[in-house]
C-alpha cells in the first residue's frame, strides 16, 4: 500500500510541473502545447485512481503513459521539436522538466515494482511493509518541494521549462543564451 501511495504522489508531482509549465507551451506552441495539460490531467487523474485499489491494468497504464513522456521529454533534449518556428533545435534541460522526468522515472519503476511482484516469506513481506512505511513521508515531502520549486521556477521565469531560450526558435525578444 505504501509503494502506491508514493508513486501516487510522484504521478502527482509530475502533473503539478506539467500544469505549471502549460501556460508557457500554449502561448509558445499553440495547440501542441496542449500536450502539457493532457499530461497533467491524465497524470493526477491516475494518481487518484492508484489512492484506491490499482488493478494491473491501471498500473500497466500508467507505466506505458509515463514511459511516453519519458520518451517524448528525451526526443526534444536530443532532437527538438520539428515544429514550425523551432527548427529542431534541442532543448535545454532545467529544474522542472528534470524534476518531472525523474518523477516519472521513479513512478514507472514502483509501478512496474508493483505490477511485477511476488509473495515473499511472511518474514519478508513485513520488513517490506516496514520499509515502505517509513519512506512514505520522506518520499512525499520531498516530491511535494521539489514540485513546489520547479512549478515556482515555471511560473516566475520567461519561455518553456522556466528558462529563457534565448532569441532563437522558442523565444523571439528575450535574451540571447550562448549554445555549445
Amino acid at each position: 500500500r505504501s509503494l502506491v501511495v508514493v508513486v501516487a504522489g510522484l504521478s502527482g508531482g509530475a502533473a503539478t510541473i506539467h500544469l505549471a509549465a502549460a501556460p508557457a507551451h500554449l502561448e509558445q506552441l499553440g495547440p501542441a502545447g496542449a500536450g502539457f495539460l493532457a499530461a497533467a490531467a491524465f497524470q493526477a487523474a491516475w494518481a487518484v485512481g492508484c489512492l484506491g485499489r490499482p488493478s494491473r491494468r491501471l498500473l500497466a497504464l500508467g507505466i506505458a503513459a509515463n514511459l511516453a513522456l519519458i520518451g517524448a521529454w528525451a526526443w526534444t533534449r536530443a532532437v527538438g521539436l520539428h515544429l514550425p518556428g523551432l527548427a529542431g533545435v534541442p532543448e535545454p534541460i532545467g529544474l522542472a522538466d528534470g524534476a518531472a522526468v525523474a518523477f516519472e522515472i521513479l513512478l514507472v519503476a514502483g509501478s512496474a515494482a508493483r505490477l511485477l511482484s511476488h509473495d515473499p516469506s511472511a518474514g519478508g513481506r513485513e520488513r517490506a511493509r516496514t520499509v515502505a512505511s517509513i519512506a512514505v513521508v520522506p518520499v512525499l515531502g520531498l516530491v511535494l518541494i521539489v514540485a513546489s520549486l520547479a512549478a515556482v521556477s515555471l511560473i516566475a521565469e520567461p519561455g518553456l521549462g522556466g528558462e529563457s531560450h534565448g532569441t532563437g526558435p522558442h523565444g523571439a525578444g528575450q535574451e540571447s543564451a550562448a549554445r555549445p
